[in-house]
Parts: C-alpha cells; sequence; structure tokens
C-alpha cells in the first residue's frame, strides 16, 4: 500500500466523540431549551455540531479539521467574560465554544488530527 493509499483509508474513517466531548455541548443545547431566546449565540451549523456531538455521532475527520479550525479563531472567545459569570448563556463567544464540544473537543479534535498525521506519514 503506497502512502497515497494509507492516507486515503485514514480520511474514510469517522470518529466517535467521548462522553466529555458530548457533555460540553449537551451544555449549549440545555441553554438553549431553558433559556430560549436568551441564547443569540452560534451559528445554524454549530447547533447541527453541537447535536452531532451531543448524540455522540461519528464525525468525519473533514468534519473535524473543522473542529480545529473553529477552536484557533476562536480560542480567544472560550472563557466566561466577567460580566456574563453569571449568566454564561449570554455569552456568545462562550457558548459557541460549547456547541463544538468545549474544550473537551477542542483536545479530541487536536490529538485525532495529531495521531492521523503521525499515522500518515510514519507507517
Amino acid at each position: 500500500m503506497n502512502i497515497w493509499d494509507k492516507i486515503e483509508k485514514i480520511a474514510a474513517k469517522s470518529f466517535k466523540p467521548p462522553a466529555s466531548v458530548a457533555k460540553e455541548a449537551q451544555k449549549a443545547l440545555n441553554y438553549r431549551e431553558k433559556y430560549k431566546d436568551e441564547v443569540k449565540a452560534g451559528t445554524r451549523v454549530g447547533w447541527i455540531r453541537a447535536n452531532q456531538l451531543a448524540n455522540r455521532e461519528n464525525i468525519s475527520l473533514d468534519t473535524i479539521k473543522r473542529m480545529k479550525n473553529f477552536f484557533t479563531r476562536h480560542k480567544k472567545n472560550k472563557a466566561i467574560a466577567p460580566d456574563k459569570k453569571d449568566t454564561p448563556w449570554k455569552d456568545n463567544g462562550f457558548v459557541a465554544h460549547l456547541l463544538w464540544g468545549g474544550d473537551a473537543g477542542e483536545k479530541w479534535a487536536n490529538n485525532i488530527l495529531n495521531r492521523i498525521g503521525f499515522e500518515a506519514y510514519c507507517s
């Protein structure tokens, strides 16, 4: 098997989110269920992602790359703003971070991509 065959095989994999990732995404879904229109965060894609993660659906490698890109772009927004400590569901950056699996999702996506990179080029 040549390197391109290995890369294609790896790219076709999907990955089940761990419970820690599902728990973070579920927090955002719970905020929206409880606080309804007070939750302004997230795009349609973000809410779809939260449902996928919370339900522990298999996630494609392409989506995991998107997760990494999201976390890289929004790193500054992940902490709850001081003025929103009592109402975290109103902090758009924090809720968006949860939609994509929170800190657990970031760690999971990075771990997979690091492992895949290693497998693709070293096996």
